[in-house]
């Protein structure tokens, strides 16, 4: 009984820490004073334009519900936008590039064969 415990303390603390760690980052990229809506419209781009892409990205939300569609996201995938345009982020997703049109996570995919080498060399 007292391994099972343990191993439940242990992983719930995990869990917590990667709650901390994951808000915290969150927060930060946030009070970044940087518009991904700005970035994405343009530099002519009008008011309400700019409100559209807002909306789409799903920035026009409260900072608390931008975090819990993230982490939703992670385990259920994401769909940004409606309709013809909407954009569909498969599980698990860690966000959409939306200067490259792909998910984070096939981006990823994509560096990692070179970082792990670079990590592999500097270990070595």
């Amino acid at each position: 009984m007292s391994t099972a415990r343990f191993l439940l303390t242990k992983i719930a603390g995990m869990i917590a820490v990667l709650l901390l760690v994951s808000l915290a980052t969150y927060l930060i990229f946030y009070l970044i004073p940087a518009d991904p809506a700005r970035t994405a419209c343009g530099k002519i781009c009008s008011p309400g334009t700019l409100r559209q892409v807002r909306a789409f990205m799903g920035l026009s939300e409260p900072v608390w519900r931008q975090y819990l569609d993230f982490l939703g996201a992670i385990f259920a995938g994401r769909t940004y936008g409606t309709g013809q345009s909407a954009i569909v982020c498969p599980a698990p997703c860690l966000g959409y590039s939306f200067q490259q049109h792909q998910a984070v996570m096939s981006l990823i995919g994509q560096t990692l064969p070179v970082t792990v080498s670079i990590a592999v060399g500097a270990a070595v």
